[in-house]
């Protein structure tokens, strides 16, 4: 398969597999929280987002083990990938018991940690137990994914995900009807996972023959390989959790689970954003690896910039969906409670997410260059600002959950909006003022029409239900990509994606030469 057809599909696939996953998750969310409760639905979230701190463990291998099986494999230096592959996995083994370890003291605390009512405890630590069981299997089938994530094949991750997400809905959606409660959630999750991981190694070691288990030697371990390339990964995994999971947990220690639960609707929903934005920027990794190694950095500018544009056009006009026409969306979506409640809280993190959209892309070079450090040193510093602010919002001047999205906005948009860009842009020698016009300026100019257009509607128009508020933006869509078109592409991108389309599409003058002959 060709690098080029590769990350299309790679792509294509992903967006499948988002597609799906999203239509699910938008409907089985609804669902959960009327079936839970405010209370209940809070500490679910209050407790995947503890669990997930020990995701931190991992110090970077996965990525370390997606950048060495590429390389080596081109080069078939399959001694060298067999040494660092098991001593991946051994590695692994170690932080699966380390996670447990860490879990059930988690466990035995929690009460001390969190304003967590009584009558809940037991059944918050039997989830809280059940969600470390499933996260330590996962160690145990991390490699095997980092195998296949460094052969490119995401397609693979994406048709397993897609079937282990149909069965994942409908088990959860089933006994929620029946009546159960967040602890058959937990045992669903952990045994769809365990099944998803199962499928994982065998299309790995498929993939992979050539991968043996290495008998544990000192001499033949490359843990140092593995830990100097994923320092950096863990301090900016470091950053990245304490920015995703702090507001939760913030909220959890001084307010109550169901102040957690408005203010999760509305980050679910930003959450669903940055997926779609970041879908194709992933795969992106292993290109950017090899024109690393081709030392062809203006292909490197060339790919930054034109992903930095796509990413844009994807999350423009979500963010402007979400910043004018918010309120009514999480009303129809949830209920007029919801919308009321997160509302601010929306409009927040919306400018802060659309504000940053090209570190999506920013990650991928990074990472693909081996200068990952400098989004590492930048998230650690991002993650401080937010505890501080959100605490300050919080708890000084008792703005609630209002207070705490500011203080993830204003800490995201100062480092990855003001300083991020400049740093990157320096150390590949590009003109920031060019990046920012051939890859942000106009991008941001083609939503300002739409934003009209979502506005004028809004104000003058209320959709009777969330069919209706997806009509009516599929409607206005056109004006967005009109826009897009003429603003955001140049002659010569337009007549390139006309040469695509020609490709596809049958020609009338063969086909009746071919008949007459």
């Amino acid at each position: 398969m060709g690098s080029s057809g590769g990350v299309v599909k790679n792509i294509s696939y992903n967006w499948v597999g988002l597609f799906v996953t999203l239509v699910l998750g938008f409907i089985q969310a609804p669902i959960v929280v009327l079936s839970l409760g405010n209370k209940w639905y809070g500490i679910w979230i209050l407790i995947q987002q503890l669990t997930t701190y020990t995701w931190l463990f991992d110090i970077g291998i996965r990525e370390a083990v997606v950048r060495y099986v590429s390389k080596l494999h081109v080069q078939s230096e399959f001694d060298k990938m067999n040494r660092i592959l098991s001593s991946a996995i051994y590695l692994y083994v170690l932080i699966s018991i380390i996670t447990l370890m860490a879990i059930l003291l988690i466990a035995i605390i929690l009460p001390y940690l969190f304003k967590i009512p009584k009558d809940t405890i037991d059944v918050a630590r039997v989830v809280l137990l059940l969600g470390g069981i499933n996260i330590a299997s996962n160690w145990i089938f991390n490699t095997h994914s980092g195998i296949l994530m460094g052969l490119k094949r995401f397609d693979i991750f994406q048709k397993i995900g897609i079937c282990m997400g149909l069965v994942n809905f409908t088990l959860v959606i089933t006994f929620l009807k029946i009546g159960y409660g967040i602890i058959s959630l937990s045992i669903i999750a952990l045994v769809t996972s365990v099944f998803s991981n199962l499928l994982i190694y065998k299309q790995s070691r498929k993939l992979l023959p050539e991968f043996r288990l290495i008998r544990f030697s000192s001499k033949k371990m490359q843990f140092k390989v593995l830990i100097n390339y994923g320092k950096f990964i863990l301090l900016n995994n470091i950053g990245t959790k304490i920015i995703q999971a702090s507001d939760a947990l913030l909220i959890g220690a001084f307010l109550t689970p169901s102040a957690i639960t408005f203010y999760a609707i509305p980050r679910l929903l930003i959450i669903y954003m940055e997926k779609i934005v970041g879908v194709g920027t992933w795969v992106l990794v292993p290109v950017f690896s090899e024109l690393e190694k081709k030392e062809d950095n203006k292909k490197i500018i060339s790919v930054l910039k034109q992903g930095t544009k796509m990413s844009l056009l994807i999350g423009v006009p979500i963010g402007i969906v979400y910043l004018i026409m918010g309120k009514e969306f999480i009303s129809l979506w949830m209920g007029n409670q919801y919308g009321e409640n997160g509302k601010i809280v929306l409009v927040i993190l919306t400018i802060s997410a659309v504000s940053a959209i090209w570190m999506h892309v920013i990650n991928s070079a990074l990472y693909g260059i081996g200068r990952h450090h400098i989004i590492a040193y930048l998230r650690i510093t991002e993650a401080g600002l937010n505890i501080i602010l959100s605490l300050m919002f919080l708890k000084i001047w008792g703005l609630g959950i209002e207070g705490v999205a500011l203080g993830t906005a204003i800490s995201h948009i100062l480092v990855m909006f003001f300083i991020l860009p400049v740093i990157v842009c320096r150390n590949l020698e590009i003109s920031i003022v060019k990046y920012l016009k051939d890859g942000v300026l106009f991008p941001l100019l083609s939503g300002i029409p739409f934003a009209f257009c979502c506005y004028a509607i809004n104000s003058k128009f209320q959709a009777q239900n969330i069919f209706i508020f997806f009509g009516l933006i599929a409607l206005l869509m056109p004006v967005f990509i009109l826009s897009a078109w003429f603003f955001s592409f140049s002659k010569k991108e337009r007549d390139h994606f006309f040469s695509i389309i020609r490709k596809f599409v049958p020609n009338r003058k063969n086909n009746l030469k071919g008949k007459v002959t």
